[in-house]
């Protein structure tokens, strides 16, 4: 099912942010791209740059470039079917495949796989819930039907998925960091352990 391109047709531009969202866009489809590009443009209270990949390996590959310069983009929108490999697919080498140095995949809430970005997953099937929950499990932070898709929706998507994101971050980093500091006073316990056993 491809997208609806009339689905914009009531948004009109203003003022944006300065610092525009950088989307990657996973789609073999063409006009659904330039549908999704266009939805994008039209929400008045967010800028995009869209970069757009045709099949699943080229976004792996941007994705990689982005991890290893420390530019990745700031979600990614990716087809549930490509030419190459399904969105599961997709899902399971961005967990397996990042380069040496990127953010480790990890276990997220209830499960999933938390990846190094945020993604998004599109499907023309809205009807079947499997492969949402599937591509879930795997770490896409949302899941849309096109024929559901317009700017406000597009937006919001993106938008939770960013803060999902950020919020699983900063709970990561606050785990190390407790982690550390309980390991720190296991450490100061055993000091003072072998201290006062000197002593006596």
């Amino acid at each position: 099912m491809r997208l609806n391109p009339s689905a914009d047709a009531s948004t009109r531009d203003s003022a944006r942010p300065a610092r525009p969202r950088t989307v990657l866009v996973v789609e073999d489809t063409p006009e659904d791209r330039e549908v999704i590009e266009r939805l994008l443009r039209r929400f008045p209270e967010a800028s995009y740059e869209v970069k757009a990949a045709a099949v699943g390996g080229e976004g792996l590959a941007a994705i990689r470039a982005g991890l290893a310069t420390g530019t990745p983009p700031d979600c990614v929108l990716l087809d549930f079917h490509l030419p190459d490999m399904t969105a599961l697919e997709f899902l399971e080498r961005v967990a397996d495949e990042m380069p040496e140095g990127a953010p480790p995949a990890a276990v997220g809430v209830g499960g999933a796989t938390r990846l190094p970005l945020p993604i998004v997953v599109l499907t023309g099937t809205a009807q079947r819930l499997e492969p949402a929950v599937q591509s879930l499990q795997r770490g896409a932070l949302d899941y849309l039907s096109k024929s559901a898709v317009t700017p406000v929706t597009l937006h919001r998507a993106i938008e939770s998925a960013l803060e999902r994101f950020e919020a699983a971050r900063q709970l990561e980093e606050q785990r190390v960091l407790l982690a550390r500091q309980n390991r720190s006073l296991d450490a100061a316990a055993a000091r003072t352990a072998r201290l006062l056993g000197a002593a006596t």
